[in-house]
């Protein structure tokens, strides 16, 4: 898997190094679908940036976490998915400062979006509390690796 960062948001200072092994991390953690992953970008934006993908998609005006698109293999070429995560950095720091670690709540956006992209759903609140709990394990081991408490800098 090869993991491809842009990073359109000006407002926080990030690592995108540490970003970058974090997420190449946890997609090596999930269960992956047939066949194998290929090229995943994480767009990280903020709140303007991930509505105007809100409304496009989903008709919804308003920020979100993150929107995750899965693209299944191209015919004739390389046999394997592709994804895009869209992770509002924005709202990861406020909710973040709110709830006491800003990093862990990144990294729980970008967990839950390689959560989404393998599959599951969170449209029941069983569905929602299995992902949270899949999640929280990753993120447990990455932050033991070193890989989660300075995504923020």
């Amino acid at each position: 898997m090869k993991i491809h960062l842009q990073n359109q948001q000006t407002q926080q200072a990030l690592n995108l190094q540490t970003i970058h092994d974090f997420s190449q991390w946890i997609g090596s953690q999930i269960e992956s679908p047939k066949p194998a992953w290929g090229d995943i970008t994480l767009l990280l934006t903020d709140d303007i940036g991930i509505t105007k993908f809100n409304l496009e998609y989903f008709a919804k005006n308003h920020p979100t976490d993150v929107i995750s698109f899965c693209y299944e293999p191209i015919p004739g070429e390389s046999n394997q998915f592709t994804g895009d995560l869209i992770i509002n950095v924005e709202r990861a720091y406020k909710e973040g400062t709110q709830r006491g670690d800003r990093n862990f709540e990144l990294a729980f956006y970008i967990a839950h979006g390689f959560d989404h992209l393998n599959g599951a759903t969170d449209d029941t609140p069983q569905k929602r509390a299995n992902m949270h709990r899949r999640e929280k394990k990753w993120i447990t081991l990455a932050r033991d690796k070193g890989l989660v408490d300075h995504l923020f800098t």
